[in-house]
């Protein structure tokens, strides 16, 4: 089934059908490798960084609550080494959610790809090679103008046609 009275063989669609597989299993290998074994490995790296946020955060707490000067003081190490531990906790989240977005982002256009492939496939497919040309009708259309000589009127028509009839109208 092609356009414009193209043909396009069965096994062509077949070879789409291949494609489709290899596009959804290249797309699953992509997630596994991004979405599943680098995402759980930068979710470890943030579930360090949280234990070291937490007792940066648990310091300076108690810093605080001992002496007032600390809070929000730049000089202070504590309060550098709670903000530190703060950025680098986020650092590995946003890591973290990259790579997982990503493997997921590559799977589901891995899938939408194979859907259209593999219905089109299949469907085309499905018909024998000979029936492929029926669908397809070639039919032209032209409208001209037809100016009478003897007078100033003028005459449209309209011409259709395919490969086994034609029509020829024409409008005062």
């Amino acid at each position: 089934m092609g356009g414009a009275g193209g043909d396009v063989k069965n096994a062509v669609w077949m070879r789409a059908l291949v494609m489709a597989g290899m596009i959804l299993g290249l797309s699953i290998a992509a997630y596994v490798t991004l979405g599943v074994v680098a995402a759980d490995m930068k979710h470890q790296t943030w579930t360090d960084e949280k234990a070291d946020y937490t007792e940066a955060k648990n310091a300076y707490d108690e810093a605080v609550d001992a002496d007032a000067s600390v809070e929000n003081n730049p000089s202070s190490s504590i309060f550098v080494d709670y903000g530190n531990a703060y950025n680098d906790k986020v650092d590995a989240h946003l890591s973290y959610l990259t790579y997982r977005v990503a493997g997921l982002a590559i799977l589901f256009v891995g899938i939408i790809f194979t859907a259209f492939l593999a219905i089109s496939g299949l469907l085309n497919s499905s018909r024998p090679d000979e029936d492929h040309d029926d669908i397809t009708v070639m039919m032209s259309t032209n409208i001209m103008v037809r100016r009478h000589r003897s007078s100033s009127r003028s005459d449209v028509c309209f011409s259709f046609s395919d490969s086994q009839n034609s029509l020829m109208d024409c409008m005062d």
